[in-house]
């Protein structure tokens, strides 16, 4: 009889175990890879989805290598793994220098990572339609050699650039969420312009999440942009230019709450003397949050969202959250005109007390 209440425990205890396991650890779709940037090996997973999005979520393990005395050179992290990791999730390389030291210190304890990858573009009708990355990063390119050579051609020639046809605006929009731990997260949107709109005024860049509060003035943000500089009687000039996002708004609609900010699009300058052009607008924003209900498990959707504003008049720009339904909402700039809105969403399984391995 001894035995047999040994037997029985032993297999209840064995069946818990086997509940807890499936309570320790989200959910992991798609094909494994491994992915290597600057000498750092990473497993992400990996997976598309219909509208060509590709998704990438990370199990964090730097936390335990540290531990192992991994080379450092910052309070005991490794600045270029973190960054590596980074740009392996799909952000842009001028975007991950915008994160701060802090930032990335948050990053190398956090527990796991989910982040969305979005190619679009919006052509000359309007429509907005998303593409691949392959092919959208094939066809930019030759945009972008074309509208430069057309630009200096013209100013060289007569002074003034060569207008050319209207070519469609495609952009790069990464949404990440960073779990680290407790309930707490630190959401960011990187935004890079493959081929630039033809008009330019207010934009913005930020997200909003399902029953995730924003932590409050956590929010933050930068662009930068490349100017080519031509004239007459010099070689042309390529300078790269870095600027603070300082209108900053947090807003909450329903079940929704987010943050974003607001800056103004560099427009082509034609004059007598010079000449400039702007390229590569590339926009960063990030701000920390915490679940409602840090103890229950979940799953919540985080959406990023970058906001184009397509006609001038526009005198006090502000943010709002348009919500689209139970499980879908955007945040983005307030206005009665137009808008193209660009975005990358990630379904986020929040599991509490989550510990690594």
């Amino acid at each position: 009889m001894k035995k047999i209440l040994i037997t029985v425990f032993s297999c209840v205890v064995a069946v818990m175990l086997c509940f807890n396991s499936f309570a320790v650890s989200p959910t992991l779709l798609g094909e494994k890879k491994i992915v290597e940037n600057n000498g750092y090996v990473f497993p992400i997973t990996e997976y598309k989805d219909s509208d060509l999005k590709i998704i990438r979520q990370y199990e964090n393990n730097m936390v335990s290598n540290y531990e192992n005395n991994m080379v450092s050179n910052h309070d005991g992290f490794d600045i270029e793994q973190v960054r590596a990791l980074l740009i392996s999730l799909g952000i842009d390389e001028s975007n991950v220098n915008k994160y701060s030291l802090d930032t990335l210190a948050q990053i190398a304890e956090c527990e796991r990572i989910v982040s969305t990858t979005s190619y679009s573009k919006y052509d000359k009708s309007g429509k907005h339609i998303y593409v691949d990355e392959k092919n959208a990063l094939s066809v930019t390119r030759e945009i972008e050699l074309k509208e430069q050579a057309n630009f200096i051609k013209g100013v060289l020639d007569d002074g003034e650039p060569a207008v050319g046809e209207y070519e469609d605006s495609y952009m790069r929009v990464v949404h990440t969420a960073f779990d680290m731990g407790g309930g707490m997260y630190l959401f960011t949107t990187d935004s890079v312009w493959l081929t630039m709109p033809l008009f330019r005024g207010y934009d913005s860049i930020g997200s909003c999440a399902m029953n995730a509060t924003v932590t409050p003035d956590s929010g933050s943000g930068s662009y930068s942009y490349d100017a080519l500089i031509v004239t007459s009687m010099s070689p042309v000039v390529t300078e790269t230019y870095l600027v603070p996002i300082t209108v900053i708004q947090e807003k909450e609609t329903g079940s929704w709450y987010g943050a974003a900010g607001i800056f103004n699009l560099p427009d082509n300058v034609i004059s007598d003397t010079h000449s400039i052009r702007y390229s590569n607008v590339a926009a960063h924003f990030q701000y920390n949050g915490h679940v409602n209900h840090p103890g229950l498990e979940s799953y919540f959707n985080s959406n990023g969202s970058y906001s184009h504003s397509t006609l001038a008049l526009i005198l006090s720009p502000s943010i709002s959250i348009n919500s689209k339904g139970e499980f879908s909402a955007e945040i983005g700039l307030n206005t009665i005109w137009d808008t193209d809105v660009r975005t990358a969403s990630v379904e986020v399984h929040y599991v509490p007390g989550f510990l690594l391995e």
